[in-house]
């Protein structure tokens, strides 16, 4: 077993220097904007205004994503500059992704504010992430590790499911397609006065094709998610927000077995059950905003193929961040300590 113990304490300061900027502050963040120029993406707290951000940014609205119809997520970000997708294989296949050149293991990818790459790997594999839950996708190209670590060299994915939102909503959708492909999925969002209760579901399952192309057996993959959500709920001055999901994937892939550079016939199999938590409580005190972040990933792989691969990573992270807002100028500290183990 291998543990990663960090802790980290940062400020920012940031004015407003220029004639077009020097009224940044009386622009109100509110529902008259568009859902891609408003981001969380560039700041620790609250959001931030596409055109303020010091850095290039890309941003999937619901509409864009409902627009494309593509069944991963990994095909939404394809299409984005400065981003390339790697796929080894069908649906359900190992995907990594890479931002202006650097490694997998450069990009950090949060989903609804929780860092969810591999402990043992350093990396996330996108194979499992449909789009169908998919509200918001922001991306921040570039070195972003003043805010978000070591892990932000290449840039940043900011995913926000369904579950984080309170508009009461339903939604059922189930598609068929070609190599048996059959996928459902069921989100609901309950209003609970100002403070709502969000569900989701969802199930994929695919006989795919034969990777190995040597008339062999078909390399399929299934898998299923559930989301739950408690947000906004007011109590004593403090907002608390709350998510739990869970997934399973399991997919089929040929393999080298004899190591001559060319693909096998081989019943490889690939097994990954991934949970994801988070806590988080706002308050004011006096001018000041802070958040705290409680959250923990737990990922488990098992992978038997050409080798046998058995792993099991485990994130957990607390942050507290503070800001103020005087004139033109943002401060903000923010502390935090994480920890990583992983067994192989």
């Amino acid at each position: 077993m291998t543990r990663k113990f960090s802790a980290l304490l940062g400020v920012c300061l940031s004015g407003f220097l220029s004639s077009n900027l020097a009224n940044a502050d009386d622009r109100v963040i509110g529902p008259h904007l568009s859902d891609d120029e408003v981001v969380a993406v560039g700041t620790i707290i609250g959001q931030s205004l596409v055109e303020d951000l010091t850095s290039p940014v890309s941003v999937l609205s619901s509409a864009d994503i409902e627009n494309r119809n593509q069944t991963y997520v990994s095909e939404l970000l394809r299409a984005l500059p400065g981003v390339s997708v790697n796929r080894s294989g069908p649906g359900g296949a190992l995907t990594q992704i890479r931002m202006r050149g650097s490694e997998a293991s450069h990009v950090l990818v949060l989903v609804d504010g929780v860092e969810v790459a591999n402990p043992t790997a350093g990396e996330f594999d996108l194979s499992g992430l449909r789009s169908s839950d998919i509200l918001k996708i922001e991306v921040l190209r570039g070195e972003q590790s003043a805010l978000y670590g070591s892990d932000a060299v290449g840039g940043v994915i900011n995913i926000i499911t369904r579950t984080a939102s309170t508009n009461e909503s339903w939604q059922a959708s189930i598609e068929a397609g070609s190599f048996n492909t059959l996928q459902g999925q069921v989100t609901g969002i309950v209003p609970l006065g100002s403070a709502s209760l969000s569900l989701g579901l969802g199930a994929l399952a695919t006989d795919g094709y034969d990777i190995a192309g040597l008339n062999g057996e078909k390399d399929g993959s299934q898998s299923r998610n559930i989301n739950i959500g408690l947000n906004k709920v007011e109590l004593g001055g403090i907002t608390l927000s709350a998510k739990y999901a869970a997934s399973h994937l399991d997919t089929e892939f040929d393999s080298d077995s004899d190591f001559n550079g060319r693909l096998d016939n081989t019943n490889g199999y690939s097994l990954v059950d991934t949970q994801t938590a988070r806590v988080d409580a706002a308050f004011d005190l006096g001018s000041l905003q802070n958040l705290i972040t409680l959250s923990g990933h737990n990922i488990d792989t098992d992978s038997r193929g050409g080798f046998t691969s058995l792993s099991k990573g485990t994130r957990r992270n607390g942050r507290w961040a503070v800001k103020g807002d005087w004139d033109q100028h943002d401060l903000t500290v923010l502390g935090e300590v994480e920890r990583e183990t992983y067994e192989i």
